[in-house]
This record gives C-alpha cells, sequence and structure tokens, in this order.
C-alpha cells in the first residue's frame, strides 16, 4: 500500500519546528503527542544548566532541530507526512508548489516519524552509535484514555509508508551521519550496515502495532523470503507486554522546590541528592530492563534520590568508603533507600524503593506537639515523585522556550475554554500486568493517558534504495 498521493512526506528543511512543537504541546495532539514531543526537545532537557538560568534570559536556539542533530544526537532523522495543520511546513517549503499543502487541512491526518541512536557512543567499540536505533513516531489518529485509534486506509497507508519507505532511506542517512560525525572506518560501517539491525520503536500505539503486523504477514505473503538479500522490508522480533501510560493529575506547579526546601519535605529520615557515578551502577542495575549506566547519567538534574539519614550505623547496608554504592540488603545509615529519574521523553524512569524501605509507616517525630495532629505516614515513592515533578515540569517549559515556543501563549490556551490542561505534563509508563505499580500511580492521582507497546524490529537495510527519495527528498 503506498503513501495516498494527497500526502506527502516533508524533511526538517521543510518544517517550522517551533510551531510544530507547539502544536504538539495542545490538545488535540497532547496528550498523546507528549512522548514524541520530549524526544524532540531532548537536546535541551539534557542541558545540566537548564536551571541555572532565569526562564527570561534563556536564550532561543536558532535552529532547534540543526542543535538537536549537531550537538546531542548525530544524524537523527525526522519526517512529517500526510496533512499537518496551517503553519506546520514553511512558506513556499514542502511537497506541493502551491499553499493547498498547508490551507484546508486543519482537520487532516498527519504524523510524524523520528529516528535516533538508542545510547551514546562506545569508546571500546566505536561503532555501537550505529546499533539498536530507537523510532518513535506519532499519528494524529492516536486517541487518549485507552481508546483505540480509527483503523481506516489513510492511517494504514501511513503506517506502511513510515516502515516499508521511510524507514529503509532513513537508516541509510543515519548511518552515513554518524559515518561522519565519529569518524568511523569506512570497512567497519559497511559491516555493521549489512547486519541486521534491531531497531527499537518505542510506545507505539497498539492499533498501529496491529497495523504493523499485519502488513509485515502481508509482506510475507507477497514475497518468496522477507529475508532474502534483496528484501529491505523490516519485520518484528519481538513485542513488549501491554503498558499503561499515566499523567499526573492535577499536574504540578512549575516551581521546583529549593535543594532547602527539598530537606525540609524529606524530614530528618532521609537525605535526598541526585543520581551520581557513584550511585548509578546500583540504581542502573536495580531496574528489570537492562539499561546502560550512561542511560541512567544522562539528565542527573532530573533526578532524585534519597539516603537512609537515621539508620544504624555500621549495619550490612552501609557503605563506608565505597567509590560505588550498591543495592542495601537492611536498613542503614547512608545506604540508597529509593530513587527515580527521567527517560529521554521526560517521562519517570525506574521509580524504585529498595526492599529494605518498602511498606513501612515511619514513626512521628518525637519532638511535635502533643496538640498537634500526628504526621501522615512517610511514603518514600510518593516523595520523590512530588519532588521531581515540578522540575520535570519546568524541564519541558524551559525547553520549549528555548526553541522558540511562544509558552505564555499555550499557558493562556491552557486557562481558558471549558476544561483545562497541561502542556507540560508529568507521565509514567507502567507495565499493566505489575499490579502493585498500578496502584500506586492511581492512589498518587493518575489518570490513565493510552495504552503503549514497544516493538523490536529486526531490518536488513541491505542497500536501502532511493524508491521513496521522490517522497522525502
Amino acid at each position: 500500500m503506498a503513501l495516498p498521493t494527497s500526502m506527502v512526506a516533508h524533511q526538517p528543511e521543510d518544517i517550522n519546528y517551533a510551531y510544530l512543537l507547539h502544536l504538539l504541546s495542545t490538545p488535540p495532539c497532547l496528550p498523546t503527542s507528549t512522548t514524541v514531543r520530549n524526544h524532540l526537545l531532548a537536546a535541551v532537557t539534557s542541558r545540566t544548566d537548564l536551571f541555572s538560568a532565569s526562564l527570561d534570559s534563556l536564550s532561543v536556539i536558532d535552529d532547534p532541530w540543526k542543535d538537536f542533530t549537531t550537538r546531542y544526537q548525530p544524524g537523527a532523522q525526522l519526517v512529517v507526512i500526510g496533512s499537518p495543520p496551517v503553519g506546520v511546513l514553511k512558506s513556499g517549503r514542502g511537497g506541493s508548489s502551491s499553499s493547498s499543502a498547508n490551507n484546508g487541512h486543519q482537520a487532516g491526518i498527519w504524523g510524524l516519524g523520528i529516528l535516533v541512536s538508542s545510547k551514546f557512543r562506545d569508546e571500546a567499540d566505536p561503532t555501537t552509535c550505529l546499533r539498536r536505533p530507537n523510532m518513535s513516531i506519532w499519528l494524529s489518529t492516536e486517541m487518549a484514555c485507552s481508546a483505540r485509534g480509527e483503523d481506516d486506509p489513510t492511517t494504514r497507508g501511513m503506517v506502511h509508508f513510515l516502515f516499508s519507505q521511510w524507514l529503509p532511506v532513513a537508516y541509510k542517512r543515519f548511518i552515513e551521519a554518524q559515518r561522519d560525525h565519529f569518524a568511523l572506518d569506512a570497512s567497519e560501517v559497511e559491516r555493521e550496515h549489512l547486519r541486521e539491525v534491531d531497531i527499537i520503536i518505542q510506545a507505539m500505539d497498539e492499533l498501529q502495532v496491529d497495523v504493523l503486523a499485519d502488513e509485515v504477514c502481508q509482506a510475507r505473503r507477497d514475497e518468496d523470503s522477507l529475508r532474502g538479500p534483496s528484501s529491505n522490508r523490516p519485520w518484528i522480533e519481538w513485542r513488549s507486554g501491554a503498558y499503561d501510560a499515566f499523567v499526573l493529575d492535577p499536574p504540578p506547579i512549575v516551581c521546583p522546590a529549593t535543594p532547602e526546601e527539598e530537606a525540609k519535605q524529606a524530614g530528618q529520615r532521609w537525605q535526598l541528592e541526585r543520581i551520581t557515578t557513584q550511585t548509578a551502577k546500583a540504581v542502573a542495575e536495580a531496574n528489570k530492563i537492562p539499561f546502560p549506566v550512561s542511560h541512567t547519567l544522562r539528565k542527573p538534574h532530573l533526578s532524585l534520590l534519597a539516603r537512609d539519614a537515621t539508620g544504624p550505623v555500621g549495619a550490612a547496608g552501609a557503605q563506608k568508603g565505597s567509590e560505588e554504592d550498591v543495592y542495601p540488603i537492611e536498613q542503614a545509615k547512608g545506604s540508597l533507600a529509593g530513587w527515580v529519574y527521567t527517560h529521554e521523553d521526560m517521562s519517570l524512569a525506574s521509580l524504585h524503593v529498595a526492599l529494605p524501605y518498602r511498606r513501612r509507616v515511619e514513626p512521628a517525630d518525637s519532638t511535635a506537639s502533643s496538640a498537634a495532629p500526628p504526621p501522615a505516614p512517610l511514603s518514600l515513592g510518593r516523595l520523590l515523585v512530588t519532588l521531581l515533578s515540578p522540575r520535570i515540569g519546568l524541564a519541558q517549559r524551559r525547553a520549549l522556550t528555548a526553541c522558540g515556543v511562544d509558552v505564555a501563549a499555550i499557558e493562556a490556551e491552557a486557562t481558558q475554554g471549558e476544561g483545562t490542561w497541561c502542556p507540560w505534563p508529568v507521565t509514567a509508563h507502567v507495565d499493566a500486568s505489575d499490579q502493585g505499580a498500578v496502584r500506586f500511580y492511581e492512589k498518587l492521582g493518575c489518570t490513565r493517558m493510552a495504552k503503549h507497546v514497544w516493538l523490536g524490529l529486526k531490518a536488513p537495510l541491505r542497500g536501502a534504495g532511493d524508491q521513496a527519495s521522490s517522497r522525502t527528498g
């Protein structure tokens, strides 16, 4: 199935980046567009100086996509497909020589795809930057509140185009850009390019997964061998279970607590800090998904870790004189008690309370007045989310400002009309089969935004042709 002739694929040079981000930050795109929008903001939200300057003095980046692809994600690929709303395309640019490509399509079906490297380059193996790239897609047919989007020929056509035509060409361009940026040996690049590449598709809408599966089955029927030397089509290697995408409700006020305020909220029980190289290994190893340590340290300014401040001194969990912390086996002063950080899409990552500190009701403060009501039982997980959420919201707001988006206009729009909404929501992807985690987020006041699935595609991508060049160039 080809992309409908009324739709055109547009490259970054054709796109008004600031306006695209504006649209993805407002309904009806929001909230399902949160993941893909925050991937586009990652070059800014990763800056460790993000909170060091006032919002008013944060400089606007002249070309946010160029900054993204040169400073943060060399070789990253972006495409907008379908009939985007007016303003997404630059004047006089795009797939049509007339204004018809933009005008009159406010309600048209459209979407975008992004291909980025999954991790930073491993100095021990320079070609690691070529492997396991991540792809994110979003289509305007995605629906909130776990409802399935509309399965129609246009949706199927766009999914088919992204995976069968755009992806092979995008990956070839990605390889070439990585080779040039990292000055890789041509023979090593060629060897990696000829491998079957495991491409991770992030947070994919369940309908799109089903459509893609149908496409793969059809391709198997149409070709003698999908894995034959002439095939460019990817196929599904693995599929995760369903994940509930939660949104924190009510949304946080984008005014993070100061270190002094954080310490006051933590009380005497916890010592709060950011995740560092000393603690990153223990954090990464505790997660059931084996993220590399480098992933854990990508946004240290958007992390929070609690140490036991009052536990027994010298107990088995203590880390005296150690260069790296380890996972505690019992409560002890100085031990790691819990942590949370953020993924590339700014969703909460690896919210974890260490086993010795779970389901504990902390005693009331003995110094408190007997006339005062007793303090509520302390939930370390709730504390970590409550304190980190405003920083996540502010990071999104500042990143949008740096990319030239008028956040004041968005805020005004968000507070007017029949219902209010948050342009910089705090989200979490929770394994739907983990009932304990699901109940935690429900008790926290979160609402379900959607159901997502992660896919692993095996893609030969041998000799990716130019069959889509006339549509994507």
